[in-house]
């Protein structure tokens, strides 16, 4: 399982790094099956979100989750169980979606 989720996390990050790096920067982990990607430009993570959702890609918005700390906005997205054909164009349109929002 660990091999599997290591290439289904690699998909994931090479491609939004491919398609957004000047927009993202991809929290890349040793372990788990979740990643971060913080957005780099100040876009709401939670529009993002939002669009995402429309698109029918589930991220999570990070920013709500701060309580104390300023937010940094940015994307929990879960890699395991997908495959490698539905991870990568998802993460293509995602990286589209992120591109196409601006600083609020």
């Amino acid at each position: 399982m660990h091999q599997l989720y290591r290439e289904q996390r690699d998909a994931l990050s090479e491609t939004l790094l491919r398609r957004a790096e000047d927009r993202l920067d991809v929290a890349v982990p040793d372990q788990g099956m979740h990643l971060i990607a913080y957005l780099r430009d100040g876009a709401s993570d939670i529009a993002i979100e939002a669009a995402a959702q429309r698109a029918g890609i589930v991220v999570r918005a990070i920013s709500r989750f701060y309580r104390t700390a300023r937010p940094r906005p940015g994307l929990m997205l879960g890699f395991s169980g997908f495959p490698r054909q539905l991870i990568v164009p998802s993460a293509a349109q995602l990286a589209a979606l992120v591109a196409g929002h601006r600083r609020v």
